[in-house]
């Protein structure tokens, strides 16, 4: 993402520490935009010193903290013109509900499905009352579909789920809600679950279209993020014709995720036949809806 630089004001970025996140903080700012990165790991202070930022220590699951740090970002840097909802952990292993701690299961929803919310409350309630803004949401392909990730796929199928409800409450405000769904992405979180063997490269490698997983770089080189965090203060209604329109095309639309669904599940099946374990199945479909199918 060079070249061009398109956004003015500020983008808050959440879980920039690091993976996805700083790929994306680093990408809107080499569009322009000024940035702040709120993220409970101190790791993420470097960064936003290195991209011209500011970092705020915040527990994205916590109401209150991030209450008062959404005050602070816009009394220090002025109003949030962005919003990019990063923050996330992984699932440590895929398991069978029995076996699955709650506590484990509560961690991950507490944190990718609560904390994504209060940030969009807390920061999309301002854009609301400014009547501009622009949000996005980092969900995850897993969000739409079956997975044996039994706290992490729903928490990101909520995502996609708040993201549309968000966007139906807020779009007469002109601040626009986005969700964008990536496949498997080498972050530093995979590379952990690597390592500790909750994960298996090779099987990764195996069923991965491209032959490699999607570096964090290419979420935001694809053009993708730049598209939907662009209309903000710029939006504004569409004439009726090109409603209509909006309309034909948004069927089109969900008639190509149909057909990618029907693909998905074939080659699932495929791929179970191959794969020595129901996990290692999982990749392989995150990888091809990943290309084929971004919100």
């Amino acid at each position: 993402m060079t070249g061009t630089r398109d956004l003015k004001g500020l983008a808050v970025v959440t879980g920039a520490s690091s993976g996805i996140g700083e790929g994306c903080a680093r990408g809107l700012r080499e569009r322009g935009a000024s940035i702040a990165i709120l993220d409970i790991n101190p790791a993420g202070e470097a960064v936003a010193r290195e991209l011209g930022g500011r970092f705020f220590h915040c527990d994205v699951g916590d109401e209150n903290a991030f209450e008062k740090v959404a005050d602070e970002v816009e009394a220090a840097m002025g109003p949030a013109e962005y919003l990019v909802n990063s923050a996330g952990i992984l699932q440590k292993s895929a398991m069978r509900p029995r076996d699955f701690p709650i506590a484990a299961w509560d961690d991950v929803v507490r944190v990718d499905q609560r904390g994504t919310y209060l940030s969009c409350r807390y920061f999309g309630e301002r854009m609301v009352a400014r009547g501009h803004g622009s949000i996005v949401n980092i969900a995850s392909v897993a969000g739409m579909m079956s997975t044996p990730l039994h706290s992490y796929t729903p928490a990101k199928a909520a995502v996609i789920s708040l993201t549309a409800t968000l966007a139906a409450e807020w779009g007469r405000s002109q601040v626009r809600v986005n969700a964008v769904s990536p496949g498997v992405t080498r972050t530093p979180a995979l590379d952990a679950a690597l390592k500790r063997g909750d994960r298996s490269l090779d099987d990764l490698l195996k069923v991965a279209p491209l032959g490699r997983l999607i570096e964090t770089s290419e979420i935001a080189n694809a053009g993708r993020l730049p598209a939907v965090v662009r209309g903000g203060r710029h939006h504004r209604r569409q004439p009726a014709g090109r409603l209509r329109l909006g309309g034909l095309r948004r069927l089109a639309f969900l008639w190509g995720v149909a057909r990618a669904m029907r693909l998905l599940q074939s080659r699932f099946r495929e791929c179970r036949q191959h794969c020595s374990s129901f996990p290692s199945a999982y990749p392989l479909w995150s990888e091809v809806a990943g290309r084929a199918v971004v919100s």
